[in-house]
């Protein structure tokens, strides 16, 4: 297993495998993509198992569902790709941090799909995102309880769940815990910076040039625009709808899906000019605007 890796999701991950562990043994799952077909395999070697899955791209959700089957009919949960620690009994109590320490968390963190702000509202630090709005309440410099506002008007603890920040390999990271201590990456804080003439002038629509992807699920067109602080947002028009992607700026010519996650985050896109076309690179598929 990857030890960054796993301080960053609290998950079992090999290098592109997903792993799971129980009494019974090792499960390890890969899947992979091309934008043609997409392949899946499962080892469970004390088991002396093996799945392989080939289908069209299309078909992408129907191998996971094979992979998630035979994982359930092996005796594998999602928990076995959990790293677990003890259940939380007691809650720690809260403590009075000054100003300058709750600010060291203020920032944007966008995950793959989600912007996440974490803000300083009357000496309280504030986390505002699509899966709801939570004060944090310090239990240390690192750690925060949350709770959030009822109907009433009332303030509410969320029991067991926490709240923690973390550097890990030059990131700053927030990550939600449950009462088992089961962790979820967030998101990772992205520098504000000036996007410049250049990002600028890239924004705007793209169609795919040459070659087409096949198969009823597909995209052929882009639009790139610019959120702000150098935060950027691709949107992919597949077929059954609209996708929004977060991303920011890795060098003068490329981007990076942000975020955490096994299928997509980390990813590049990259950007060049050539005879009067801005050209944008995603998956080995090129798009021009």
């Amino acid at each position: 297993m990857q030890p960054d890796l796993c301080a960053i999701n609290n998950q079992k991950d090999g290098l592109g495998w997903t792993l799971f562990e129980n009494d019974r043994g090792v499960a390890a799952l890969h899947f992979g993509s091309d934008n043609v077909a997409s392949a899946a395999m499962l080892i469970l070697p004390e088991q002396k198992a093996t799945l392989a899955v080939l289908v069209n791209t299309a078909g992408s959700a129907l191998a996971e569902s094979i992979c998630d089957r035979m994982l359930v009919e092996y005796g594998y949960s999602e928990l076995d790709h959990q790293v677990l620690g003890p259940k939380r009994l007691n809650e720690p109590e809260a403590v009075d941090l000054p100003r300058e320490q709750l600010r060291d968390h203020v920032g944007r963190y966008p995950h793959i799909r989600v912007m996440i702000d974490v803000s300083l509202k009357d000496e309280v630090l504030f986390i505002e995102s699509g899966f709801g709005n939570f004060d944090l309440i310090p239990t240390s410099s690192n750690e925060y309880l949350a709770e959030y506002t009822d109907e009433d008007g009332k303030k509410q603890r969320v029991p067991g769940a926490r709240f923690l920040f973390e550097d890990i390999e030059g990131m700053h990271v927030v990550t939600f815990e449950n009462v088992h201590r089961v962790r979820q990456t967030l998101g990772c804080r992205v520098d504000r910076r000036e996007a410049g003439d250049t990002w600028l002038s890239r924004m705007g629509d793209y169609t795919m040039q040459g070659y087409r992807l096949k198969g009823p699920e597909t995209y052929s067109r882009a639009r790139l625009a610019h959120v702000e602080d150098g935060n950027f947002r691709l949107t992919l028009f597949y077929t059954s709808g609209d996708y929004d992607y977060f991303l920011r700026i890795e060098d003068s010519d490329e981007l990076v899906f942000c975020g955490f996650d096994h299928r997509v985050g980390g990813e590049t896109i990259s950007f060049a000019h050539e005879a009067g076309w801005d050209v944008l690179m995603l998956n080995r598929c090129r798009m021009v605007k």
